[in-house]
């Protein structure tokens, strides 16, 4: 009996098992048909798009002629980078007087005007109220700061004839002069870049314009001029002159704001006026370029075109791009897309 017994319950146990076995393979044989049908569905499907730069995510960034690497800043650092540049040029300096200013901003504040700093140091550069610098306001304005620092460095004897940390040193007189030296290539590339030296040496990546206010025209054409003044704005199909900018289609003043879809664009013609025109045009052209290019985060600038060149906001791109402008790409204004 007992025997009869086992041979009955090894039977009812084989039996289980063979059905958990074919229906184990049935499964698995479902799966082998179904799996690549799914995948062959999906591939069908449409993908969507990548999805636009977050206000967050968006750098600037300069590259020096023939090098691979490039200096990557947030766009308010390279909006004073390019405030500090500036100064240099309408000063006269040469480009190796912004390099030290640069080295010795980003060690010092990383290009942020810093209300506090070691004892009374404040400001871009940490200079020190007590040390003969000037007031702690007037450090604070980052326009007094730079000219202050480009005054001393005038006044180190055979300042350009040293490397760009040691002239900083000399300066600053910093408890750590071994540390200048790490930011000389950023400096060397933006200051090229902005100095026009190094044409679409620099490039902004940033959120969809219109997407995190109003579009400021009128703010753009004031804030250009005020910073190239031998250029003037017209509005495409518009008159001539530096005010055109500031209307709207409507005639009237003021900030103007993108339609709900994105959609609207402004474009405006930049041209060099023939009474303030300088020598070296073209570099010119390539400051201006490269300095709305960093700015046009406040005032929505989508696109900016120069000669045979074209950035593109969300991409940052310069399509086309050459160091030289050949004759046929060379053009009499910089147009510039506002959303």
């Amino acid at each position: 009996m007992q025997q009869s017994s086992h041979r009955t319950r090894h039977r009812t146990l084989r039996r289980r098992v063979v059905i958990v076995v074919s229906i184990v393979c049935v499964v698995v044989a479902a799966l082998a048909v179904s799996i690549p049908q799914l995948l062959r569905l999906n591939l069908n499907v449409v993908q969507p798009g990548p999805l636009p730069r977050r206000y967050q995510d968006a750098y600037c960034t300069a590259t020096l002629p023939k090098s691979a690497v490039g200096s990557i800043l947030s766009p308010e650092q390279a909006q004073t980078a390019a405030a500090i540049v500036l100064i240099a040029v309408r000063r006269g300096l040469p480009e190796q007087a912004a390099e030290v200013a640069i080295t010795t901003v980003m060690q010092e504040s990383k290009l942020t005007n810093l209300p506090y700093g070691d004892r009374d140091s404040v400001g871009l550069f940490q200079q020190r109220p007590s040390q003969g610098w000037g007031s702690r306001e007037q450090l604070m304005d980052e326009t007094y700061a730079t000219n202050a620092f480009y005054d001393a460095l005038l006044a180190v004897p055979d300042w350009q004839a040293r490397p760009i940390e040691d002239a900083a040193q000399q300066v600053q007189h910093s408890g750590y002069p071994d540390l200048y030296a790490r930011w000389n290539d950023t400096a060397r590339s933006w200051s090229a870049a902005l100095m026009g030296i190094a044409p679409a040496g620099a490039t902004c990546l940033l959120e969809p314009a219109g997407s995190t206010g109003a579009t400021d025209v009128s703010g753009f054409s004031a804030a250009f001029l005020t910073a190239f003044p031998e250029f003037e704005i017209a509005r495409e199909g518009g008159t001539n002159g530096s005010t055109a900018a500031n209307s709207n289609a409507n005639g009237t003043t003021g900030s103007e704001t993108s339609s709900a879809n994105g959609d609207a664009k402004q474009t405006f013609e930049l041209s060099l006026s023939h009474a303030n025109a300088t020598t070296d045009i073209d570099r010119l052209r390539w400051q201006a370029a490269t300095w709305l290019v960093v700015h046009a985060r406040p005032y929505g600038i989508d696109s900016i075109r120069l000669g045979d060149t074209v950035w593109m906001r969300q991409s940052g791109e310069w399509p086309q791009k050459t160091q030289q402008l050949s004759n046929e790409g060379k053009a009499s204004a910089i147009v510039v897309g506002i959303k």
